[in-house]
């Protein structure tokens, strides 16, 4: 029987290769794991001893920490998935010792999105480097253009991108397929980038067909977009918090502002469920009433008669 690191790795293993978890996410999986079981090794007990008070108690643990309710959410889906490949991988007879946890119930933040003055501010050049700079506003126009997630941006391969088209194959979450899509006003800067910009920033002994290069050419990371976006917020004449994710939801709601149906947006995000994609209808009621208002066939034939009497 493996031991509970072996069986960690084990299991990170098999979300990153079978499943298509990104790189990101298998980091998140397994520091929760980790935790977890440091916790395991101090009560000197082993995996398949665990029960549902033992993991209670661990409960009782994160609690004490003073972990919040997301955080504390995120471990237990963790733990519980790991428990079924453990328990299918090692032909075991046990039962999932968290089948019956339940999730801790939580206020779903509406998500945070920019204002235009802000975008205009993110899409200016303010780094003194002019390839650098060309470089990111780029990146600033594909990500709000697009609503890909800032992981999703990173991955992209030269081939991925179809400047005439104006489309891009994204490989997301669950190694899932879709087409996004960017304006005219994007192919002239994504046409000097590669031209221009990318030879000079690619590292010809180490040649790569990622689509975004760093200044020693290689992949760019997420961290990396985080900073150069916060850097363009920080020069802005009123300064503001931002983050790659942002744009994703500033992407969303802009389109359902105007009008775009909601299995559109899902499908643009790449969201599983079509849930998810709801909580970026945070549209004013006013909105709301005049849609109905303009819409509803009942709601006109009242008007009308209310306007001849």
């Amino acid at each position: 029987m493996e031991n509970s690191k072996q069986a960690v790795d084990s299991y990170i293993d098999y979300l990153l290769n079978n499943k298509g978890y990104s790189i990101n996410s298998c980091n998140s999986y397994r520091r929760d794991l980790n935790q977890f079981v440091k916790f395991l090794d101090e009560y000197e007990g082993t995996l398949d001893e665990v029960n549902e008070p033992f993991f209670r108690q661990y409960l009782a643990y994160l609690h004490q920490l003073k972990q919040n309710k997301r955080s504390i959410n995120r471990k237990i889906i963790s733990i519980r998935g790991f428990y079924n490949f453990y328990i299918k991988r090692n032909n075991l007879s046990m039962e999932n010792p968290l089948i019956n946890i339940s999730l801790l119930k939580t206020d779903k933040p509406l998500p945070k999105d920019l204002f235009m003055e802000q975008m205009k501010s993110l899409m200016n050049i303010t780094e003194k480097q002019y390839e650098l700079g060309k470089r990111n506003q780029c990146i600033v126009y594909l990500l709000f253009q697009t609503g890909m997630r800032v992981s999703e941006l990173c991955n992209l391969k030269l081939y991925d991108v179809d400047l005439e088209d104006g489309s891009i194959r994204v490989i997301g979450k669950g190694n899932k397929e879709r087409i996004v899509f960017f304006k005219d006003n994007a192919v002239e800067l994504l046409n000097e980038y590669l031209e221009i910009i990318r030879p000079k920033l690619l590292d010809k002994d180490n040649p790569t067909d990622y689509f975004f290069l760093s200044n020693n050419g290689k992949q760019m990371s997420s961290r990396a977009i985080q900073y150069l976006l916060q850097a363009r917020a920080d020069a802005a004449p009123i300064p503001f918090k931002v983050s790659p994710h942002m744009l994703r939801h500033t992407f969303a709601t802009n389109l359902l502002n105007h009008d775009a149906d909601l299995k559109t947006v899902q499908e643009l995000l790449g969201h599983e469920s079509l849930s998810t994609t709801q909580i970026y209808t945070h549209v004013s009621k006013k909105r709301l009433k005049e849609v109905y208002e303009a819409s509803h066939p009942l709601a006109k034939n009242l008007n009308k008669n209310v306007n001849k009497e």
